[in-house]
């Protein structure tokens, strides 16, 4: 299985073993192996993600990794062996749902865009709402929102 960190840089794993387990990863950057790391075990441990502690040993094993690639690989394992803008998507998901729950939480359109507007403004840092907004009608700000909703959710 490869969990690609970017188009130069790859963890490719593997499990191995019959009663007990052991899975590998093998860290591969420019289609070169750099290092690789294993973890065996007989009950499965907690990880954050598959091959979580397999490829944070490749991680460790490797020497002489250039500040960049040392970087880009720390960013991908803190993220749970996502690519950063899968998990800024997911996130925008979340924050997209959590905020159209205002529909069914509240009851008037007023108490509706009130959520949304909270939700959006907690969820997605540096948003700035326009200084007219207080000026706009119920509708108006109903439909902006739906539009920042619907658009986050894709």
């Amino acid at each position: 299985m490869e969990n690609t960190v970017n188009k130069n840089v790859f963890f490719d794993c593997s499990t191995h073993g019959k009663y007990g387990t052991t899975e590998r990863a093998r860290l591969v950057i420019n289609g070169e192996e750099i290092s690789h790391g294993s973890y065996s075990w007989s009950n499965r441990p907690w990880q954050s993600f598959d091959y979580d502690i397999a490829m944070t040993k490749a991680f460790h094993n490797a020497k002489h990794l250039s500040k960049h690639y040392k970087t880009i690989i720390k960013q991908f394992l803190a993220n749970g062996g996502k690519r950063e803008e899968k998990r800024v998507k997911e996130m925008f998901k979340t924050v997209g749902m959590v905020a159209s729950l205002g529909e069914v939480f509240t009851t008037n359109q007023k108490d509706k865009n009130d959520w949304k507007t909270r939700m959006l403004k907690a969820g997605l840092t540096g948003l700035e709402i326009p200084e007219d907004w207080e000026n706009l009608t119920e509708n108006e700000k109903e439909e902006r929102l739906n539009k920042i909703i619907n658009f986050i959710k894709e």
